[in-house]
């Protein structure tokens, strides 16, 4: 297989094509060079056939423009080009900037069902009969309705909490929306806590100051948030972002081994 072609970036290709090299002479400069070359050239005469003659007796049309003028209409195009190519950089930072991390954890909606049925069935095995299931909404929603149909728990509610985050860290909790005060009785005892994954523990802590007895379960944790979660199936390391798929479409990734295309 041939080697591939080096990559030639796109200010070198401005450069060759007006023929300014880097450190070289400035447009103004190149310009005044090329009109000096033309005024010390002697006149062309004509031939009976209209074309004009070098004084080497090459024809060159007789509607052919001075080269000095071609230079300054390429050279009229540059300062558009050069703003192309800082749109094409920063397109291309901006497409590095939102791909995946090095350790990105992408789940497919087969392999969130098959592991959500897993907590339902490691929870099924506690021998605890649960009154309600508390979602942590948003990532709870899904996993919340599929172990209230494997738990057959009718009654469901929602707590919501929004985290900022960057896709890097965790940031703050804003509660917007509480428990029902009828789940909250007896401390929350009987009650399931469900939510997707525990990062830090910073909300599965905010939701057992409400519901100090409920039973919290989630699908995914991290070490920090582990002590905050009395029921999970899998374990990632803290620097794994997981992609669920309800944030994902389906999209080409790079091989694991870069370079290796062929």
């Amino acid at each position: 297989m041939a080697p591939p072609a080096p990559a030639i970036s796109l200010e070198r290709s401005v450069r060759h094509w007006f023929l300014l090299p880097a450190g070289g002479r400035s447009p103004r400069q190149r310009d005044e060079g090329a009109r000096e070359k033309i005024d010390r050239e002697p006149a062309p005469s004509s031939d009976p056939s209209g074309h004009l003659l070098h004084p080497g007796g090459k024809k060159q049309a007789a509607f052919s423009q001075p080269k000095s003028r071609r230079i300054s209409a390429k050279l009229a195009f540059l300062p558009v080009l050069r703003l192309l190519a800082k749109a094409i950089d920063n397109f291309d930072q901006m497409v590095d900037d939102m791909s995946l991390p090095d350790k990105a954890f992408p789940v497919s909606w087969d392999q969130f069902h098959r592991d959500a049925r897993a907590l339902a069935w490691r929870l099924a095995g506690l021998d605890k009969e649960f009154r309600a299931i508390v979602c942590i909404t948003r990532g709870g929603l899904v996993p919340a309705a599929i172990i209230s149909r494997e738990l057959n728990i009718r009654m469901i509610d929602t707590v919501c909490i929004a985290t900022r985050h960057d896709y890097v860290n965790q940031g703050d909790t804003v509660l917007l929306k509480g428990v029902a005060p009828e789940l909250t009785v007896d401390a929350g005892e009987g009650v399931l806590v469900v939510d997707d994954l525990t990062d830090t523990g910073k909300t599965a802590l905010e939701v057992r100051e409400m519901l100090p007895k409920a039973h919290f379960a989630c699908v995914y944790a991290k070490p920090k948030g582990v002590p905050t979660i009395d029921t999970f199936v899998t374990e990632v390391s803290q620097d794994t972002w997981i992609y669920f798929p309800w944030d994902m479409g389906f999209t080409y990734q790079e091989p694991i081994a870069k370079g290796s295309r062929g």
